[in-house]
């Protein structure tokens, strides 16, 4: 599966349409309720605008408004372009002040799309792959053979921990754990003892 993109830090960006002014705003929010606290924080700063539509993605659950624009002019090009750059746990909210002069849902579109672009293109980024998480505990002989097994195939090893046997967290990508589950167990002829911790990102 593809990497995860997450924004670092808020972004903002505006931009002119036939005199609309659109202000966008980007932020990090890993829940529902952080992205709900900053478009409302936006629609008291704005106040006064016609509209402030937004678009959020937090933990793959997708969600938009139009607020008062004609459907699907607003939001669901907003929600789309972020899905289209891969981005996870980000809140986007564009404000319009009209300008006077209609724009028609294909200018809108591109209104929305293109202010939500430029702050886009002004966000710091760090990406994160879906990966599954397996705690081993083994002997001593067999955390070399693991360590190397890891090291070739690019697993991240995490928490390790030795007293008469050796402890540690193997994440792999989410697509190779049934392989990687019955590696370990092949090159520890079975008596490794391997635990699920889960899917996750890393």
């Amino acid at each position: 599966m593809d990497e995860i993109k997450f924004l670092k830090k808020d972004v903002k960006a505006e931009i002119i349409e036939k005199k609309s002014r659109f202000i966008a705003y980007v932020t990090p929010a890993d829940s529902e309720e952080k992205a709900m606290e900053f478009i409302a924080a936006i629609r008291k700063k704005h106040y006064d605008a016609r509209h402030n539509c937004y678009a959020y993605s937090c933990g793959g659950v997708i969600k938009s408004s139009d607020d008062g624009e004609p459907a699907h002019t607003a939001g669901r090009p907003m929600a789309e372009l972020i899905s289209k750059e891969g981005l996870d746990n980000v809140c986007a909210v564009v404000t319009r002040y009209f300008g006077g002069v209609l724009l028609g849902t294909g200018g809108l579109v591109r209104a929305y799309q293109g202010a939500l672009a430029k702050a886009l293109a002004e966000g710091e980024y760090y990406s994160l792959k879906p990966s599954f998480g397996f705690h081993i505990l083994c002997d001593y002989n067999d955390h070399g053979r693991l360590t190397r097994y890891a090291e070739t195939n690019g697993f991240m090893l995490e928490n390790q921990s030795w007293s008469d046997k050796v402890e540690f967290d193997l994440y792999v990508p989410s697509e190779r754990k049934e392989d990687a589950r019955e590696d370990v167990t092949s090159l520890c002829a079975g008596k490794a003892v391997i635990t699920e911790l889960g899917p996750c990102l890393r």
